[in-house]
């Protein structure tokens, strides 16, 4: 692998490049890349929006692609209207300098419509490279570090986030009594994992920070900060292929799970439901002894 070139360098080569093309009047730095706050990783994923005035050239001229050096694989993705044809385009550009570039290539009208979307449920970070025609700036907001929000949950989300992380505890718990290792990864890590524990550790985050914490959809903002306790407490929920290693995951992802309610259950003013919590408990270890 040759030497990784830095971001500066990266976002010099984007911006000379854009600035040289006339299709293009607009490129943003999404994701951690656009927030000064963050440190630079160099196996960081580059995500380059550009905004274009015809989007075809884009799509299916692909030399410009070896601008920033040599690729070596792509994968391209091409979201279609069933009226209009091709209305954005993906561009995922591994380089043989290890650097890799997500170019997301939209028409100006359907650029903005994107950001309208994304600020209804999570706000990236954007930082704004180039505007040829001083109308990208009016269509965002340039973002700081606490401008991304984990928001406080309602009183009712918090609940059934309850009810159905152990409801899929007894299932994992289930099919790891049968030896159905496959199905009870997929429950851990897929199910137990992505859709309760990890948002009841961004609920976690949230408390901690007045609901005001940087993020984008890796959660690479505040996951490199968590408190070495609680790192620790997470890798050891992960587990390889022996069926005693995953029921010590699941156990420990429960006792997680516990800690991270209970105190946002403090913070938000709201009750974990210890009850509930000790049934299912004495459930699983039922079934791990049999």
């Amino acid at each position: 692998m040759n030497t990784i070139k830095s971001q500066e360098q990266i976002i010099n080569m984007i911006v000379t490049w854009a600035e040289q093309t006339t299709n293009i009047r607009a490129v943003v730095l999404a994701g951690t890349h656009g927030n000064d706050q963050v440190h630079s990783n160099p196996l960081a994923t580059y995500h380059i929006q550009c905004i274009v005035n015809e989007l075809n050239t884009m799509i299916w001229q692909e030399e410009w692609l070896h601008t920033f050096g040599e690729p070596l694989t792509t994968l391209q993705h091409i979201r279609h209207h069933s009226v209009t044809g091709a209305v954005a385009c993906t561009q995922n550009v591994l380089y043989t300098d290890g650097i890799e570039i997500e170019f997301q290539i939209y028409p100006v009208s359907e650029w903005e419509n994107q950001i309208d979307n994304e600020s209804a449920f999570t706000t990236p970070i954007y930082q704004v490279l180039l505007d040829k025609d001083h109308r990208i700036q009016h269509s965002i907001v340039v973002l700081n570090q606490q401008s991304v929000r984990l928001n406080k949950p309602a009183r009712q989300e918090y609940e059934q986030i309850q009810h159905e992380f152990w409801w899929y505890c007894m299932q994992t718990a289930k099919s790891l009594l049968q030896q159905e290792l496959l199905v009870a990864k997929y429950q851990l890590d897929h199910i137990l994992r992505t859709r309760y524990l990890e948002k009841m550790l961004d609920w976690y985050a949230g408390s901690q920070h007045e609901w005001d914490v940087m993020y984008h959809h890796d959660r690479a903002g505040y996951r490199q900060q968590l408190e070495p306790v609680l790192a620790q407490a997470l890798a050891q929920t992960y587990a390889g292929n022996l069926l005693d290693d995953n029921w010590q995951s699941l156990l420990q992802m429960t006792k997680l799970f516990r800690n991270l309610s209970v105190y946002v259950a403090e913070v938000t003013g709201y009750e974990y439901d210890h009850e509930q919590d000790q049934r299912m408990i004495h459930y699983l270890h039922q079934l791990q002894n049999q």
